[in-house]
């Protein structure tokens, strides 16, 4: 299939006569060749018996989800699910302690991650100490936020301050500059009144992170070791990125796990969030004592700060050398790109751009027009509607020349739409049943349905 930008924008998932006269005439002069629509087969993948959904899928073809169920207990518990070879199959089925939480799956190629809940650390489950800026660069004194933990006789986990590591090392001996480049914290004249004897950064939780990697055919592998949640994880073969919680006042780091050595990114006294991974390179936004910026981590270059400015810019996404993100610079956000070093705004309208998503250079999302939000895209030259209609197209995305989206065709219930760079977009559900979270890899499509106390997910694949 050739790609998107050599393609002709005939869009909008219901056309006027005069598009189709434009077409004809245009069709007539030129004898452009437009190949028919796709035609795709439709198939229910999930359990009925469980609520399913967070649907991804990699460049395989390998879909997952997180299916959620009560036991007999009425304990609610949620597992991973993957669909291959025509069967969905558990990734996590007993292997998390209950009340199991098995949550937020992404996906490449034929690697999962997630975040999943751990019971009963042991001495061995440790394995990492949040290193703390150290206090020749802090702007506010923080007291030390170490912490040993131990099992007592009865089993249970004992927290006890630690007082034998510093504050700028971890349990893996690094210093703070052996470890990797930190977005400093930016200068505050704000002291944060605490009693000498409070704990600043206490246990925040039992979710870590976990990947399973289909072609090794073995049980998954748990990567994060402590007591702090570990959320958002995001993959690119053996580089895993997350965000790992701190304690009270809260906040997050940035973490890696690289092909087996673990390693903390960032260090300050801020929310770093929202990780996303592609190749050798992580992309993510954070405070910087003013508004949220962009920070990029390259495995050989270190962490650099991609933006500086007066306003907030979050939701960065990657592809190769192509960052996107959300950039808040007035009362409306706009869609931003980065690419060999220069930023340049994509968005051209003067309401809400937002949820992009980019891939092969090429940047889709949502925008309201004054209207509705439709999807527009830019092809790595210019930016182009690709909906034109009296109904919100929303949560677009974007992979292998093939974009999918949410409309609300009727303005009642959203159905699944896919474009292929064709003359119209194709509408692969027509049904009363809210359609929602579509993603999309090697040519096929998934989503989750929510029918009447159910949520199922489907799987769009094209005809041969």
């Amino acid at each position: 299939m050739c790609s998107l930008h050599n393609r002709i924008y005939f869009l909008g998932a219901s056309q006027g006569s005069h598009w189709a006269l434009a077409f004809a005439l245009l069709f007539s002069l030129f004898r452009i060749d437009i190949a028919p629509a796709k035609e795709f087969t439709v198939i229910q993948i999930s359990d009925e018996k469980m609520y399913n959904r967070e649907p991804v899928i990699g460049e395989t073809g390998l879909a997952a989800w997180s299916a959620y169920v009560n036991n007999d207990k009425g304990e609610v518990g949620s597992e991973i699910y993957v669909y291959t070879n025509g069967t969905p199959s558990s990734i996590t089925q007993g292997q998390v302690g209950a009340p199991k939480s098995n949550i937020k799956p992404e996906i490449q190629s034929n690697i999962v991650v997630w975040s999943g809940t751990f019971q009963g650390l042991g001495d061995s489950d440790v394995d990492w100490v949040l290193r703390e800026v150290p206090e020749d660069n802090s702007p506010v004194k923080e007291l030390d936020a170490t912490y040993n933990i131990r099992i007592d006789k009865d089993g249970k986990q004992v927290f006890e301050k630690s007082s034998s590591v510093s504050s700028s090392e971890n349990t893996n001996g690094l210093t703070a500059e052996a470890s990797g480049s930190t977005n400093a914290p930016a200068a505050s004249t704000n002291e944060i009144p605490a009693p000498q004897d409070t704990s600043r950064r206490t246990p925040s939780g039992d979710a870590e992170i976990c990947r399973w990697d289909s072609d090794l055919a073995i049980e998954f592998k748990r990567l994060s070791h402590d007591a702090r949640n570990d959320l958002a994880p995001s993959v690119w073969g053996q580089l895993v990125s997350w965000q790992k919680a701190k304690g009270w006042p809260f906040g997050w780091e940035i973490m890696i796990w690289n092909d087996g050595v673990q390693q903390q990114l960032t260090t300050n006294y801020y929310y770093d969030m929202a990780p996303k991974v592609h190749k050798d390179r992580v992309v993510w936004y954070g405070w910087d004592g003013h508004d949220f910026e962009i920070y990029l981590y390259d495995t050989l270059g270190g962490v650099s700060q991609i933006t500086s400015n007066q306003y907030d810019d979050v939701s960065p996404v990657i592809w190769g050398d192509t960052l996107a993100w959300e950039g808040y610079a007035g009362v409306d956000a706009d869609v931003f790109i980065w690419k060999e070093g220069k930023i340049q705004k994509v968005s051209d309208n003067i309401e809400d751009d937002l949820n992009p998503r980019v891939w092969n250079g090429q940047v889709v999302w949502q925008g309201f027009d004054g209207d509705d939000f439709e999807i527009y895209l830019y092809d790595g030259v210019k930016t182009i509607k690709l909906t034109s209609n009296t109904y919100d197209d929303v949560n677009p995305h974007i992979q292998d020349d093939l974009i999918c989206w949410m409309g609300y065709f009727d303005n009642w219930d959203s159905e699944i739409f896919v474009w292929d760079g064709g003359p119209q977009a194709i509408r692969l559900t027509d049904n009363e049943f809210e359609e929602r979270d579509p993603r999309t890899g090697k040519g096929m499509v998934v989503w989750q349905s929510d029918q009447q106390g159910k949520s199922l997910i489907y799987l769009a694949s094209p005809k041969n």
